[in-house]
């Protein structure tokens, strides 16, 4: 309560030292531990209920000898609730005692400590403190100030300005607090405020001799617990000859303007978090408020000061401005498609729904536009689209099994017959004519080239059934090596040259030998074909590169053609049935795209640095221990 001896006390804990001792009510300061009186005032001494009692450091509980279970309890209720009342019998309270006590706890927080405060008074006293005021108000006046404040729905409080203990409440005031005005007369207004406001009540009584009102918010902290926000309005009154003599302090209920208030900040949050724009604009088109939405999109710059016609492109802004607002303003709310510019100018399409807010007079004030972005939708039905157009090449992938399947069957006997014929004739011309050596390797090309095709049936055949592949530890450079033989032949295509640029020590993948070596053979034969096109008379040789790339081993296949065409990407390249030579099928890329998918790997596609060709790369993985 007091001050250490080095230190200057709060003001407020001065004004509460101050009335406390002056008070004209008993008042006592409690150990919230022990419930020990620390402080009483000379009232509390001097008040005939206590029989002239020691208070130093005694219980609070034993002033009260019949009741200290009554005591004790509301001493708990004050803690836990920072403030509650008690109704004592005097004859309870005490042998031979006559009326009712009222004990009025508050819990206290004055010089960097809690303290509980005890007022106490008899009932009978409430009548007493009417008459004093009137002297001063007028008996007139005052009869027309209790008409105002009984119809009053705002809160009415008139306090002493010196003790600053509640002279007059109104019904409104007593609604509040859930207590009876009887109660509240005769107590100061801090016993009725939540605790960390108590301090803000301290500082503006401290400036309670300063003209004109003094606005301030505090919580009143109800009988049950409740917490009540409240503005108080405070002024101070004079008597005749200037002296203050009360305080006069309406009291507004913010109850419902917080749960406004509490409620706007959660739509908000709402609209913030919104996946869309959401805008307000008045009735001249310009925008009063975006969302976060709109700030990302519009760019934080641009989404404040702006106009309809600033965020829309032109087309846009006469949908809205010829067919949405004025539908709006007619039906309440117009929905429709439209579009918004971005932070960079690129068109947004939109699906806008546009409400109409109306004034008191019924005319449009302001309008809301709620945005939502439709490129998501229209990537979405590309996908779908997409997807629509996998299942139809799928299906034509089906047919394709089944007809690899007949030209298999049809194909493999003549392709048999034709290596018999070969191998019959190299034995016939080794018998007829021994000397005819060119003869014969003419018959041993045409015995490989039927192999090879026979081959590739069975390969193709495998691969549209979806059979696995023979995996095993091969040798890249070995594979690329023996490649030659495989890609000549008589047309112009078949005698471009194949330059090898091959590492040293390339490390072994795991594959199947045939696949990889159709792969190889369709990339080269595209770039082959590509370097003709660019060059016919003269066409460039096609470039293989191997090496070693961390994990993977990199196989290159290099051409100087036309490249590949603007924004195509590999996705694009390797779809089934996509082809940009006039006559192709579309089936290459994608098949070597497949089976180096089977393999672990994959396949890449780039333009060259240059300009001119392009790069088609495979990545595989090492073969792991």
């Amino acid at each position: 309560m007091h001050a250490t001896p080095n230190s200057e006390p709060a003001p407020e804990t001065r004004l509460f030292e101050q009335l406390f001792w002056d008070g004209s009510l008993p008042r006592l300061v409690l150990d919230p531990q022990t419930r020990a009186v620390h402080y009483a005032n000379p009232a509390a001494r001097g008040f005939s209920g206590f029989n002239g009692a020691d208070f130093r450091e005694m219980p609070f509980p034993k002033l009260f000898p019949g009741s200290e279970g009554k005591v004790a309890a509301f001493l708990d209720r004050v803690e836990a609730r920072q403030s509650d009342s008690l109704h004592l019998s005097r004859g309870d309270a005490q042998e031979g005692g006559g009326g009712t006590l009222q004990l009025r706890g508050m819990v206290l927080g004055l010089a960097g400590r809690t303290w509980l405060h005890v007022l106490v008074r008899e009932i009978s006293a409430a009548g007493s403190w009417e008459p004093g005021y009137q002297q001063w108000i007028g008996v007139g006046a005052w009869r027309l100030l209790q008409h105002i404040f009984h119809y009053s729905t705002e809160g009415f409080l008139l306090v002493d300005f010196e003790s600053l203990e509640a002279l007059e409440v109104n019904e409104a005031l007593c609604r509040m607090l859930d207590r009876p005005r009887c109660e509240l007369l005769g107590e100061r207004p801090d016993s009725w405020l939540d605790l960390n406001d108590q301090g803000t009540f301290w500082r503006e009584a401290e400036r309670r001799g300063e003209k004109g009102s003094r606005l301030y918010e505090v919580r009143f902290v109800a009988r049950d617990g409740r917490r009540v926000p409240v503005l108080a309005n405070a002024t101070t009154c004079y008597e005749g000859q200037g002296s203050p003599v009360a305080s006069i302090v309406f009291i507004t209920d913010l109850t419902r303007l917080k749960q406004s208030e509490e409620f706007a900040d959660q739509l908000m949050q709402v609209l913030e978090s919104f996946p869309g724009l959401i805008g307000m604009c008045d009735d001249h088109l310009e925008f009063l408020y975006h969302n976060r939405y709109a700030k990302d999109l519009l760019g934080a710059d641009q989404s404040t000061n702006v106009t309809v016609r600033g965020t829309h492109p032109e087309w846009a802004f006469q949908v809205m401005r010829e067919e949405a607002l004025p539908a709006a303003a007619r039906e309440g709310y117009w929905v429709g498609e439209s579009a918004l510019l971005d932070k960079v100018g690129r068109e947004v399409p939109f699906l806008v729904t546009v409400v109409a807010h109306y004034d008191k007079l019924g005319g449009v004030g302001r309008f809301s536009i709620v945005g939502i972005d439709q490129s998501v939708q229209n990537l979405s039905e590309e996908k779908r689209r997409q997807y629509a157009e996998q299942l139809r090449s799928i299906s034509r992938l089906i047919s394709m099994e089944g007809l690899a399947s007949l030209l298999a069957h049809q194909l493999n006997q003549p392709l048999a017959s034709l290596t018999n014929y070969a191998a019959a004739g190299n034995q016939l011309i080794a018998r007829e004519c021994p000397e005819s050596a060119h003869m014969r390797g003419l018959l041993e090309n045409i015995s490989e080239e039927t192999r090879k095709a026979s081959d590739i049936v069975v390969h193709v055949r495998k691969f549209l059934k979806g059979e696995g592949p023979d995996f095993r530890a091969l040798d890249l450079n070995d594979l690329i090596r023996r490649l030659p033989p495989f890609l000549k032949d008589s047309t112009t295509t078949g005698q471009i040259p194949v330059r090898l640029r091959l590492a040293e020590d390339l490390p072994p993948v795991v594959g199947d030998w045939l696949q990889l070596q159709e792969v190889l053979h369709n990339l080269i034969h595209n770039a082959r074909e590509a370097n003709l096109e660019s060059a016919p008379a003269n066409p460039s040789p096609v470039f293989l590169n191997s090496r070693r790339e961390g994990s993977q081993v990199v196989v290159e296949v290099v051409d100087e053609g036309p490249g590949l065409p603007d924004e195509m990407d590999t996705d694009a390249l390797v779809r089934p049935f996509f082809t940009t030579k006039k006559g192709g099928i579309g089936l290459g890329l994608w098949v070597a795209y497949s089976i180096l998918e089977g393999h672990g790997g994959r396949l890449e596609a780039r333009r060259n640095a240059s300009g001119e060709g392009a790069t088609f790369r495979i990545r595989l993985p090492l073969q792991t221990e």
